[in-house]
């Protein structure tokens, strides 16, 4: 695979270009602050006469002057490029307006002083238009939220240094020098720098960063080991195979680049109907110009049509959808998403962490010999006391939950890959698989197998007690679903959600077990991240889809779909790829999220509708006369506050 890296970059390691990214939307949101902040502070000072003149300049010309300048110089790219867009017609309308003697103005002495001066001056109606459209567009830049970079999170994951082995000499090395073929060293805790071969000791390895499988694996001699994943427990040497861009961890990081490329832009229904509308505009106003032979008439057609409202349909209904969402913990990273959301018609979960609580969990407790589950968990989970195995952790919580008071062990002993032996209370404790039992001589009764090839075609993962030299029972461990994940499937079919996908890198027998459980039936096991982007590119050719996870593993994924919700309780990774993030653990919000998103786009559609409708009536007051330019302004203002009252009420939609 060919690396296409600038000089000086890492292959698989962003350049300095996101920062600059950032900087850049920084910046334009700081200058839209300032023009607009110093456009309103001119206009106000020249409103109450505390500064008619600036530079021997009128000051509402000056602020005409510095708020149009962003509209212009949009307007000439626009037209170089052959195009008729909002800015070009909002730069008519405002050359009209100036053009316009005082003469034309309205006579609002009946307003009181203050107002009189303002509506009958000859710059109301060229300053109305550019305080508004430099309003709509600060709102928009205002509702982008900004968050870090999904890759650099992804790059964090993987170790900077690591461990070779030369003869007898352990030497600590940048990562980036290792070379197919080294042998390099793995102690417990830390994380794999390169993929590779285990060639001597074991392990507990959390691949959960990369495949999403939540119970860390016993792994030994010939097993293959990935970047970015952790030896929770054990020790081992291992043979460099893939390095640098080869890694799985550095083709994640380029899934999740490709994808966010490669992901288009919605464009906004505003924006399609202004192609239509503004050459439609030009054109009438010429036609009443021709026919009438009116600047005045022709000017304030050109006013009133000034696309305000129609420009504030999508931004005024957005940021109350995301207002609303806000408020239920539903975070919409923009417009775009929230739009994007209203089409879906394909769910896609991953399991672990998202309709799952993403840790092993005892469900299931089989005793034999007449021993009691009490008394079976009090063997267990004081052997397990001085364990640090993920497996161990939830035989204590389990433990604790029904208040077990536990025995120091006065011996303990670990065997990686296999599980614990302990004297508790002068009795030999063995805790572990069926290698453990085997290899001190325990035998296994009939009905313990039976028990035992029972749990495991549940998919769980089990531990079998031998108290005494004798089996007395077997605790199984799973990672269980989320209290609300039925009711969460089920929604989404009532809101006609014609497919649900199940996900996951875990094994196929957990996977079914779990899709059987929520009534999900197309499902899809023991998969990487680069399957899950294969998948969800598949189903992009057919529905809208939207991807749900809460891992490092799913960020390319996250990024290939439609549209991204990530689990809050997840990764940095997955929070950041995502368009979406959920405050909390309920995955219900899925639904509530795509009921909030087709209500948003409701009320967009209606703001357009009715936009419309309401400029149609201004062309013909304008065109008979009954407008002049300044009362134009009012009433295109009236539509565009109209708009923000029906936009407002999505803050109150449940």
């Amino acid at each position: 695979m060919g690396c296409d890296c600038g000089p000086g970059e890492t292959c698989g390691v962003p350049s300095a270009k996101t920062d600059k990214l950032g900087e850049v939307q920084r910046m334009r949101k700081y200058r839209q602050y300032v023009i607009y902040g110093t456009v309103m502070l001119l206009f106000t000072l020249r409103w109450f006469h505390i500064l008619d003149s600036l530079f021997g300049i009128d000051t509402a010309l000056l602020a005409i002057f510095i708020g149009s300048a962003q509209i212009y110089g949009r307007a000439l790219d626009a037209l170089l490029k052959k195009q008729l867009t909002t800015e070009v017609l909002i730069g008519i309308a405002i050359i009209a307006a100036l053009a316009v003697p005082a003469a034309h103005s309205v006579d609002a002495s009946w307003l009181g002083e203050g107002l009189n001066r303002l509506f009958s001056s000859r710059f109301f109606p060229a300053g109305s238009v550019i305080v508004l459209m430099l309003g709509i567009e600060t709102l928009e830049i205002f509702t982008l939220v900004k968050m870090k970079s999904a890759v650099d999170e992804l790059m964090a994951l993987a170790p900077k240094k690591a461990r070779v082995k030369h003869g007898f000499i352990e030497e600590e090395v940048a990562v980036e020098t290792v070379k197919p073929g080294d042998i390099l060293v793995v102690k417990s805790g830390e994380g794999i720098p390169v993929d590779g071969t285990i060639t001597k000791g074991n392990g507990s390895i959390n691949e959960s960063a990369i495949t999403g499988e939540g119970i860390p694996l016993e792994k030994s001699a010939g097993d293959l080991v990935m970047s970015g994943t952790i030896c929770e427990l054990g020790a081992f040497e291992m043979k460099a195979t893939k390095v640098g861009e080869d890694t799985t961890l550095a083709k994640v990081v380029r899934m999740v680049q490709d994808a966010q490329q490669k992901k288009p832009e919605v464009q906004k229904y505003a924006d399609k109907i202004a192609r239509v509308f503004i050459p439609a505009v030009l054109g009438f106003a010429t036609l009443v110009y021709l026919v009438t032979g009116d600047p005045v008439k022709t000017a304030a057609v050109l006013l009133v049509a000034c696309p305000c409202a129609l420009s504030m349909a999508t931004p005024a209904a957005v940021v109350a959808g995301i207002g609303n969402g806000a408020r239920k913990g539903i975070m919409i990273k923009g417009g775009t998403y929230l739009e994007a959301a209203s089409e879906v018609d394909c769910v896609v979960f991953d399991k672990t962490g998202t309709l799952t609580f993403g840790k092993p969990s005892v469900t299931d407790i089989s005793t034999f010999d007449g021993i009691g589950a009490e008394k079976l968990l009090f063997y267990a989970a004081s052997a397990e006391k001085l364990s640090e195995h993920a497996l161990s952790t939830s035989i204590m919580d389990e433990a604790k939950k029904r208040k077990i008071v536990l025995a120091e062990p006065s011996s303990f002993k670990v065997f990686p890959g296999k599980g614990v032996f302990a004297k508790v209370k002068g009795k030999e404790v063995l805790v572990g698989n069926s290698k453990l039992l085997r290899d001190n001589k325990v035998r296994v009764s009939k009905k313990a197998e039976d028990e035992i090839a029972k749990r495991g075609k549940e998919g769980k993962t089990l531990l079998i007690v031998a108290v005494g030299g004798k089996v007395a029972g077997v605790i199984a461990v799973a990672d269980i679903l989320k209290e609300n994940s039925r009711q969460a499937v089920e929604n989404l079919r009532k809101l006609g959600i014609k497919k649900i996908v199940l996900l996951s890198g875990d094994h196929r027998t957990v996977s079914e077990a779990v899709g059987k459980q929520l009534g999900i039936e197309d499902i899809r096991a023991e998969l990487l991240p680069e399957d899950k982007v294969r998948i969800v590119e598949e189903l992009k050719k057919k529905y809208k889809v939207v991807m749900v996870g809460d891992g490092i593993n799913d960020a390319p994924a996250l990024s290939a779909a439609n549209v991204s919700i990530a689990m809050g309780s997840g990764t940095d990774v997955s929070i950041s790829a995502a368009d979406i993030v959920l405050k909390t653990n309920d995955i219900g919000k899925v639904a509530e999220t795509i009921r909030l998103s087709r209500q948003t786009l409701r009320t967009i559609k209606g703001n357009i509708v009715f936009s419309m409708a309401y400029n149609v009536l201004g062309f013909g007051l304008s065109a008979t006369g009954l407008f002049v330019p300044a009362l134009a302004v009012i009433f295109q203002e009236a539509g565009c506050f109209s708009v923000m009252l029906n936009s407002a009420l999505l803050i109150r939609f449940k």
